[in-house]
């Protein structure tokens, strides 16, 4: 699993990137396929109402959502039993967001993504924004400590909304790496200096603010992906064997 799984972005070439537009709140992706092996659902789109769903459905529609969105579907046979959040932890997460006053206006999983970009090599990139209210955008973590990988996370977002703030799309040419602006439309209400980017980690009540100017944001991305497709994968023996202890223990109890 690399950075980009782990992260819950799903860079793709341009030509396999065919993505299907679902709103959350159409509740689409709960519906079951016919090559679902499962007899008994926990629910059906028709159980869920919103405004008196229970924890169980809830943690379920966010499992749904979650393997809809990243594409692990697997994950969806993994988790059999929805019972491991209380009405008390809830309730504590609840107050813990509301302290941060996000307002009615706010959006939640808010898709967007980037492509034609020189720094991304051919490739489509793509994201939720857990939550944007006017000049913030929020990353939601509940983890017992903030990682690294978390801020690289925030700053992928970062680089996704100033490209669509920028509105500017290029067409590259991967034998000259001759880039030509095709498109300059600027979209976004606010500029660079304006948006605040946060880090917010709801168990441990930890709001981080990120900053980063958009050239050093595009030297991130264009690292990240020449790393990742076009980078050497050399282990030894004994490195090997060590990532695969590590996967045993992170995923087989």
């Amino acid at each position: 699993m690399d950075i980009f799984d782990r992260l819950g972005l799903n860079p793709a070439r341009k030509p396999d990137c065919d993505t299907k537009q679902l709103a959350v709140n159409e509740l689409d992706f709960l519906s079951d396929s016919e090559d679902d092996v499962d007899d008994e659902p926990i629910t059906s789109v028709i159980d869920i109402h919103l405004n008196k769903i229970s924890i169980e459905q809830l943690l379920y529609v966010a499992n749904r959502w979650c393997s809809f969105k990243n594409g692990f579907i697997f994950k969806l046979d993994q988790i059999s039993n929805y019972d491991w959040l209380t009405k008390e932890t809830l309730q504590q997460c609840l107050q813990r967001l509301n302290s941060l006053n996000i307002s009615q206006q706010a959006r939640f999983e808010q898709k967007s993504e980037a492509e034609n970009r020189v720094e991304l090599f051919n490739r489509k990139v793509i994201g939720y924004f857990d939550c944007v209210d006017g000049n913030k955008i929020y990353e939601f973590k509940c983890v017992s400590k903030l990682k690294k990988e978390h801020v690289l996370q925030l700053a992928i977002y970062k680089y996704l909304y100033l490209v669509n703030r920028t509105g500017k799309k290029y067409s590259l040419n991967l034998l000259t790496m001759f880039a030509k602006v095709i498109q300059d439309e600027s979209e976004g209400e606010f500029g660079e200096d304006e948006m605040k980017f946060y880090l917010y980690n709801i168990l441990s009540d930890e709001l981080m603010e990120i900053q980063g100017t958009f050239t050093d944001l595009q030297k991130m991305m264009e690292f990240l992906i020449f790393t990742k497709y076009f980078g050497k994968k050399s282990l030894d023996d004994k490195s090997f064997e060590k990532l695969c202890g590590d996967i045993r223990r992170r995923y087989i109890f």
